[in-house]
């Protein structure tokens, strides 16, 4: 199910690269929320930011609810804070709030690397599937 939104994301990056020629200004909105400086990031130093991975997120999401594929994606700041949480219970009750991550087939949790060297990944994901118990990184 993540074919697709590939697709879809590589297509809206495209487009963003063309309007990005077009406009002068780096705060000017080419998607909602997807500036030409994010574009510029993506494009110059293959670097992608939290607004990048966020937007990513959610078009996996939309497009696994058209394959009737229950999938919740976290948005980049949840590792950080489910990470922070000393007490499991707390961390639990973070997890769960919004949502009943047991009754999913797929939770992805984008995982900011901090300090990573140049020939190390900038960002991680956690895939996990709770239905068949498993966990990848």
């Amino acid at each position: 199910f993540l074919s697709s939104p590939q697709s879809k994301f590589s297509y809206l990056c495209m487009h963003a690269i063309e309007e990005m020629r077009k406009r002068k200004d780096e705060k000017s909105e080419i998607l909602p929320h997807l500036t030409v400086r994010d574009c510029q990031l993506l494009v110059n130093y293959s670097y992608i930011n939290d607004v990048a991975i966020d937007m990513y997120m959610e078009m996996i999401v939309k497009e696994s609810k058209k394959n009737d594929h229950k999938c919740h994606a976290f948005n980049h700041r949840a590792f950080l804070k489910m990470s922070s949480k000393k007490d499991i219970e707390e961390m639990r009750r973070l997890w769960t709030r919004r949502v009943n991550v047991f009754t999913l087939d797929t939770v992805i949790i984008p995982v900011h690397r901090f300090g990573s060297t140049a020939d190390s990944k900038h960002w991680a994901l956690i895939v996990i599937k709770p239905q068949e118990a498993a966990v990848k990184y």
